[in-house]
């Protein structure tokens, strides 16, 4: 059955599949919007996101002429990223698991082509039109989030139409539907662990373009302001780590100098005046005795104990959840499996380091990659998920803006003849 969404949405792909900029416009803003279905089968939802990336690899595939600048270094996030993917396949293989998670796998496979093509047609934007569509998402997402609070809280009366488009899932998993309200910032996402990978990454991306900073200090405020309203400890940890990358990897060394007495007048603020939330969200979660703890804790231990099981291989794709995603990795695709991750997300960030030393990472690289580095951070800490949209939204982003900088050994492909 197709949802009211899912109309208006099959709509959007179709208006927008003649230009590819329009179909790479379209897919990151699918990757937020999580808690609806474009149609739902024998009680499944599938969402936008996985639907848009399809239609944008079928859209990227019959592309006249694509363009492919080729880097090494580039290319290897790809192929670590189809790495990843087959030992997650073999895991679940070898575990007799494929059938029963056959929709899942092929997601992540979708995801990763997905990645790949962003940089196959990264010609056809610049980096102009990357940072306008990001930062009108990130305008429009903050005005939602404060209306979803406002929402949620009771404040506001919850409108029927944004509840059909932007939340037509309705499972107990989504918090928005959170019985006696719910005074959390989460956006247009599920819960607001996953709400932070996109703010904290949107908010690290604008503090690294030095030539746009004075254009969005507004925008960094509200970030700031709704990041602290998640009330997540989550996102509290992420924006205090990407911010000890931020520094490692920038060249200003007075702005980090203010960066660093500002955070600090701002945490002493904020420990003096909002204890409590410190206290709730952070200070008592260490306590053993803290439910959240307790439950996190209890979820790291079961995947544990069933990474011991098999811990080469792990147990197969889905079939363990954790609190982090270290330990889910490992009871689900065991020791190469975390490898696999690590080397992939490794590689990005040592390429950008590299990068950094040789002064030839812009402003906008840099900024991308502490954005997927903000979603990698709250994967460590609280979401669990290999195929996190924030994740790939991020990847993409990254992928189209390594795609523009590589400029050497340009390849013409004219249906299906190679050129040198």
């Amino acid at each position: 059955m197709i949802t009211l969404f899912g109309v208006l949405w099959i709509v959007l792909i179709i208006l927008c599949l003649p230009k590819i900029e329009n179909m790479i416009v379209i897919t990151t803003v699918a990757a937020t919007i999580q808690c609806s279905n474009v149609v739902v089968l024998g009680g499944v939802g599938i969402g936008p996101q996985i639907i848009t990336s399809i239609f944008f690899i079928i859209r990227t595939l019959t592309t006249k002429k694509i363009k492919i600048k080729k880097n090494k270094q580039d290319w290897n996030i790809g192929k670590l990223s189809l790495l990843l993917f087959g030992v997650v396949f073999v895991s679940s293989a070898y575990n007799g698991v494929v059938e029963n998670i056959i929709a899942r796998l092929l997601q992540l496979l979708i995801y990763i082509l997905c990645a790949i093509m962003m940089y196959v047609v990264s010609y056809s934007v610049e980096e102009e039109d990357i940072y306008q569509i990001i930062r009108k998402i990130i305008i429009f997402m903050i005005v939602f989030g404060f209306v979803q609070i406002l929402s949620t809280s009771g404040v506001l009366p919850r409108v029927w139409l944004l509840e059909q488009i932007f939340f037509n899932e309705t499972g107990k998993h989504i918090y928005y539907y959170t019985k006696g309200g719910y005074s959390r910032v989460l956006g247009t996402f599920m819960e607001p662990s996953y709400f932070a990978g996109f703010a904290v990454g949107a908010f690290y991306y604008f503090l690294s373009l030095k030539e746009k900073r004075k254009n969005n200090w507004l925008i960094m405020g509200l970030l700031s302001l709704e990041i602290i309203l998640t009330f997540a400890s989550t996102a509290y940890g992420a924006i205090v780590i990407v911010g000890i990358i931020y520094i490692l990897l920038s060249n200003e060394k007075k702005f980090k100098l203010r960066m660093l007495f500002f955070a600090a007048i701002a945490f002493i603020a904020f420990y003096v005046l909002f204890y409590d939330v410190l206290d709730r969200v952070i200070f008592s979660k260490i306590n053993i005795a803290n439910d959240s703890y307790k439950i996190r804790h209890w979820a790291n231990l079961a995947a544990y104990d069933l990474f011991k099981k098999s811990p080469i291989i792990g147990n197969g794709y889905k079939q363990s959840r954790a609190s982090s995603v270290i330990y889910t990795i490992l009871a689900e695709n065991g020791i190469v499996g975390l490898a696999a991750y690590i080397l992939l997300n490794g590689s990005i960030i040592i390429n950008g380091f590299m990068l950094k030393l040789k002064k030839h990472m812009s402003s906008y690289h840099l900024g991308l990659l502490l954005a997927l580095m903000a979603t990698v951070v709250t994967q460590v800490l609280a979401v669990p998920d290999l195929d996190i949209c924030t994740y790939w939204m991020w990847m993409n982003l990254l992928m189209i803006q390594l795609g523009k900088e590589s400029r050497n050994s340009l390849v013409s492909i004219d249906r299906g003849k190679v050129k040198i």
